[in-house]
């Protein structure tokens, strides 16, 4: 198989349907709610008003900066942690330093660059940096899985 000159686009919604994303100016409520909308979110990108991609908020990322106020405070004072903690706008903890591809990247540069960067899913946009998609690692094994004619030896 060729799979040097298939693109992102060959196999960006065969899992994945539509990105998750938030406004920066949202808060962390409803973050939450992104990321509990589909079980399967591990990203969320944070959009500005013109829907341009300005950072993104990685799931793990949200668990260690949880992680200590919820193993070392008390209940009471965690309880008040996470009441100024979800009001806080999405734009304060999101990640402003993130990655993304277009359609037309191949599918070796979107592999290079999950394996540099130690993530599973990237977001796709448009030449306006505008979110399209999002393409998932596992899109590609699901790509393998339904074309394994084109794996055979001939």
């Amino acid at each position: 198989m060729k799979i040097k000159q298939k693109t992102v686009s060959d196999i960006r919604n065969l899992i994945i349907g539509e990105a998750s994303s938030i406004r920066d100016d949202q808060k962390i409520s409803e973050l939450f709610k992104c990321f509990l909308k589909d079980a399967r979110t591990r990203h969320v990108y944070v959009l500005d008003a013109e829907d341009v991609i300005v950072g993104s908020v990685r799931l793990s990322d949200l668990v260690e900066l949880m992680a200590p106020y919820i193993n070392f405070l008390k209940d009471e004072m965690f309880n008040r942690f996470m009441s100024k903690f979800i009001q806080k706008e999405v734009s304060e903890i999101m990640l402003k330093d993130f990655l993304s591809l277009q359609e037309s990247s191949s599918i070796s540069e979107m592999i290079d660059t999950m394996v540099d960067n130690k993530v599973n899913e990237l977001p796709v946009v448009d030449d306006h940096k505008r979110v399209i998609g999002e393409v998932n690692f596992l899109e590609l094994v699901k790509y393998f899985s339904d074309n394994e004619h084109l794996l055979e030896k001939k």
